[in-house]
């Protein structure tokens, strides 16, 4: 359009008269004389004999403030955990009873603290928990993609409680992401006021709000201003060495932060734009179109050492994930199918302008249009920070506005199932993964538009022509919004307070937001600073507004899991007791999996995406339907099969009477509204057994374990060779099969010791998940370690008095750490030549 070209003389003055050190000399507008001007950093030059850093300065002050104030409920007394959601389960809602809040913070109650509650516990004891026994009868904790074991702040923040850690990494990572945005938008060509609004949208921004609590997602999510930042300098800065190094270790850091969904979002991301940079390098460096050559190979370097080195800082973590990962079957799925499955609708295009449009779980019963989960389709970044950066291109043409806007378009469209939604699908890894989680992306890209173009609006050769625009899209979203709204009226009806809020502080920072820019008409120099201040602040009390009070319920510590007085009735020994909560159909949930960890006891199952191949193939013997989809396991119904006596299980809880008639139980307590019994036919932990049968698959070890003759000490089966000679007892009956006796001495995260007698020659059967990773040895002299019925761990003894020592020593962890360690070092080399060589040139020059 014309009058929107940018670049003009007049524009460049309007920016420097207002953005550029002043001394306070006579400005002319246009043969206007009107006196001495004081812009904001001219104000500070009395006090300051060389203000140059000085604005940004403030603008990181101001940033620090924007995120101390989204994380303003972690700085008191309490602690920001879900309670809410732990008083929904029994027997907690007997305990402690607390309406529900937020129903979406469940993963964090019912996941992510119990696993830190064990993280913290094993740190406390000196101990560094590469196995966790509490869950699935034990499971790799460094390969576990919720536990974010080798990240910084998980060591840093190990002599805290888990509620405490979770709270400063919160706190920390606020501040990681707002500083961060604030640093690319300035490295970007950005303005300082528009660093601040960009830090405010994409720290407070929806993807980050709804999965603030989540742990590893926001550790991961807080770095990707930093790692775009790092790619930016590559083009920018004479100092490549340093930009490589920590670019590296950023990246490596979101590789120890362990979200691998968001970790390929992010490497996707700044691919794209190295390519881009590499693309304009060479446009800029050739004098005619389309001449070779037409890439900076330069850059292309420069990325693919970060990706390098960020990979071997995070391989510490990565590797052990993905030898996990690669022996898990997944479902056979059409890609395209599965990746449509997880778009965001289209009718969520409305909280683009309204984010509660809809409802919120933050209040009950007002979420509605459930075809879509809340945080898997929350695609907010404020009212007005949406529409600077869909109009960005108007404001400012740069090469790397034309990269964000373009890229803003193509997220967008493959959050809300676009054809270009196929593109997506066609990448390997990617199509397994949920599409709407791209929304992060989304968010990220618009804030870094609105910070870029921020200052463009109050500098515009044509001071009305923003007013005009923006407030024409404005006016028409409010416009829409109210006539969607009765199109979408819930029925059955639910509250609508979530949603009438969210419409009318719309409308109030639309009325404001017009009026600030329509005094940019005015055209005098303080009347648009203060008006781009407000302007600026506005949208910071928009985020602000919109992200605290959906994670603002705090707690005191103490009230975190009250521990049911069933409990007190457990045995106490070295080793945790191993409790299976049964949950008759259509009842309340009862200690859901990963709770019972809080509490140091065992559980069978867990909610967990990565399980071990043969001990999900021994719980479906035991619960066909414990698995969702993609491998979580759920709850269990059954306390008769044999199995479950031979994975140890003590008690059984309940929150109906169990029929005893079925099974011999005692019951031992029967307090706030549960049950607890003793299981009377349980296998010790670990048992001595003559009589093996060696069977060459896994198929024929279920099928033995299901006959009607098997009971844990009947018989004992190998999977593949065994060392003992075939027993012609085959028919032993229940219990012949058991001898001696076994002691445990040591029981620890990784390791197990015992102390076995045995009159004759047999196996241990431990009945703690078999790991290629465990050793063990037997007096000191180290023995294979055999695939026992199924899912377990078993070592051959001869008769005698035996000390045996269960090792987990993870091979892959220790040449992985070797490379992380190098990395790192290569890392912050890499960082210290930059430094040095830098200020050498600079002393040259």
């Amino acid at each position: 359009m014309v009058g929107c070209r940018l670049g003009s003389a007049r524009e460049k003055a309007m920016e420097k008269e207002l953005w550029v050190a002043s001394k306070g000399e006579v400005v002319n507008d246009g043969g206007v004389t009107r006196g001495k001007v004081f812009p904001l950093r001219a104000l500070t030059t009395t006090f300051v004999r060389h203000p140059q850093w000085l604005p940004d300065l403030l603008g990181m002050l101001a940033t620090v403030v924007v995120a101390l104030l989204l994380g303003s409920r972690l700085l008191g007394s309490e602690v920001s955990f879900p309670q809410d959601n732990v008083a929904q389960f029994q027997p907690f809602r007997t305990i402690a009873p607390r309406p529900i809040r937020n129903w979406i913070l469940q993963d964090v109650a019912q996941v992510f603290y119990p696993n830190r509650v064990f993280v913290q516990k094993a740190f406390a004891a000196g101990q560094f928990p590469l196995w966790n026994p509490y869950i699935l009868t034990g499971q790799p904790a460094a390969a576990d993609p919720v536990m974010a074991l080798f990240y910084p702040t998980t060591q840093l923040f190990s002599h805290l409680s888990a509620a405490q850690a979770f709270d400063y990494e919160m706190l920390l990572h606020l501040l990681i992401a707002a500083t961060g945005t604030y640093a690319a938008v300035r490295a970007s060509g950005g303005k300082p006021l528009g660093g601040v609004v960009a830090a405010a949208s994409f720290a407070g921004c929806g993807t980050l709000t709804v999965w603030q609590q989540y742990g590893n997602i926001m550790t991961c999510g807080a770095w990707l201003p930093w790692l775009f930042l790092c790619f930016t300098m590559l083009q920018r800065s004479k100092r490549r060495l340093l930009w490589i190094g920590l670019g590296g270790l950023t990246l490596g850091l979101v590789f120890l932060a362990n979200d691998v969904q968001w970790l390929l979002y992010d490497l996707g991301l700044v691919a794209c734009y190295a390519l881009w940079m590499s693309l304009n390098a060479a446009r800029d460096s050739k004098r005619r179109f389309l001449q070779p050559p037409f890439l900076d190979f330069s850059i292309l370097i420069d990325a693919v050492a970060i990706v390098i080195v960020g990979f071997g800082i995070g391989a510490v973590q990565f590797l052990p994930e993905l030898a996990l990962a690669t022996s898990i079957p997944r479902l056979d799925l059409h890609p395209f199918v599965f990746v449509q499955a997880f778009v965001v609708p289209p009718e969520r295009l409305l909280t683009l302008f309204a984010p509660n449009f809809f409802g919120t779980p933050a209040v009950l019963g007002s979420e509605w249009l459930t075809k879509s989960n809340y945080p898997e389709s929350l695609v907010y970044w404020g009212f007005f920070p949406l529409l600077i950066s869909l109009t960005a291109l108007l404001w400012r043409r740069t090469p790397i506005i034309w990269f964000l806007w373009g890229s803003l378009l193509v997220t967008a469209s493959m959050v809300f199932g676009t054809p270009v939604l196929h593109l997506y699908a066609a990448f390997p890894g990617l199509n397994a993964l949920e599409v709407s989680r791209m929304a992060y992306l989304t968010c990220f890209i618009g804030a870094m538009l609105c910070g870029l173009t921020f200052d463009r609006l109050f500098v515009f050769a044509r001071a009305w022509v923003p007013v005009v625009i923006l407030g024409t899209l404005a006016v028409g979203a409010r416009i829409m919004l109210h006539i969607a709204l009765p199109r979408f009226v819930p029925n059955p009806p639910l509250t609508l307070d979530p949603t009438r809020e969210s419409l009318h502080w719309m409308t109030i920072v639309l009325v404001i937001g017009i009026a600030l820019l329509a005094l940019n008409v005015l055209r005098r120099v303080p009347i648009r600073q203060g008006a781009a201040l407000a302007f600026g602040l506005l949208l910071v009390v928009d985020m602000v507004h919109f992200s605290l009070p959906y994670n603002a319920a705090t707690v005191p510590e103490s009230s975190i899991f009250p521990e049911p007085k069933a409990f007190a009735a457990l045995a106490k020994g070295p080793i945790p007791p191993r409790v299976m909560p049964i949950n008759a159909k259509d009842s309340d949930l009862l200690l859901p999996p990963n709770m019972l960890e809080t509490f140091g006891i065992a559980d069978l199952g867990a909610d967990e995406s990565l399980v071990l191949p043969a001990y999900g193939e021994f719980l479906r013997l035991i619960e066909p339907t414990s698995y969702k989809y993609n491998g979580y396991i759920l709850v269990f119904t059954d306390y008769v099969s044999p199995l479950i006596d031979l994975a140890g299980v003590d008690y059984f809880v309940s929150s109906t009477p169990l029929d005893t008639s079925r099974k011999p139980l005692t019951l031992m307590s029967s307090e706030q509204n549960m049950y607890m019994y003793r299981n009377m036919k349980a296998a010790p932990r670990a048992f001595i057994v003559t009589n093996v049968r060696p069977l060459s698959t896994r198929a024929a070890v279920w099928q033995n374990l299901v006959a009607p003759d098997f009971s844990p000490c009947a018989f004992a089966t190998v999977e593949g060779a065994s060392p003992l000679p075939p027993s012609p007892r085959a028919g032993t009956a229940a219990g012949e099969g058991c001898v001696g006796s076994v002691t445990f001495t040591r029981y620890e995260p990784n390791r197990v010791h015992l102390q076995a007698e045995t009159p004759t020659e047999g196996m241990l059967v431990l009945t703690d998940s078999y790991y290629s990773d465990w050793q063990v040895t037997v007096d000191g002299v180290s023995q294979p370690i055999l695939k026992a019925d199924g899912p377990f761990r078993g070592v051959h003894l001869m008769p005698g008095t035996h000390d045996i020592r269960f090792e987990f020593r993870p091979a892959v962890i220790y040449r992985s750490a070797i490379i992380s360690g190098v990395s790192a070092v290569v890392a912050l080399l890499l960082i210290g030549i930059g430094v040095f060589a830098g200020k050498r040139h600079e002393t040259s020059e």
